[in-house]
């Protein structure tokens, strides 16, 4: 979004100091008995793998708050806000709540990836940037993008029926 090294300065001090309203929608493996909830394990700055999604060394807190918007037979759509940012934040918190973001390759399982690949012809990602907020120079800019991608629709559809 910037187009100049004191507009990327900017935009990177408000991210840097939580000062954007981050908002997610996640396609993630599983069902959730409440509407509503945060994950607030806390995280390494770099990023974990499949096996460790803590990550080694030093953790910091890290704050996700889900809404359920949808369920289907295997898999849940949430709606996220990220409070902090922690490398795969998102990706890393579901993995350790036991709901894998649909598609993760770092964070998934090989055997679910392989069963979306082969049996559901979906290589993507379950995981979609869908609303940013922050005050700029000039008032307060809002970006949003609500729809999921179509190849996630398609599967959460299909999921569905």
């Amino acid at each position: 979004m910037a187009t100049d090294r004191d507009s990327l300065t900017y935009l990177s001090n408000l991210f840097a100091g939580g000062k954007v309203t981050k908002r997610y929608k996640a396609l993630v493996h599983g069902h959730f008995e409440q509407a509503r909830g945060s994950w607030d394990t806390p995280l390494t700055k770099s990023a974990g793998g499949r096996t460790d999604p803590r990550g080694r060394g030093k953790r910091t807190k890290a704050l996700t708050r889900y809404r359920v918007l949808d369920q289907s037979h295997h898999y849940t759509l949430l709606d996220i806000e990220l409070f902090t940012g922690r490398k795969h934040q998102i990706r890393r918190h579901a993995k350790l709540a036991g709901h894998p973001v649909v598609g993760d390759p770092r964070y998934g399982s090989p055997r679910a990836l392989e069963f979306l690949k082969t049996q559901k012809q979906f290589n993507a990602m379950g995981l979609h940037a869908c609303f940013l907020k922050f005050r700029d120079k000039g008032g307060t800019v809002t970006l949003e993008l609500p729809d999921m991608p179509p190849e996630v629709a398609r599967l959460f559809e299909e999921d569905r029926a």
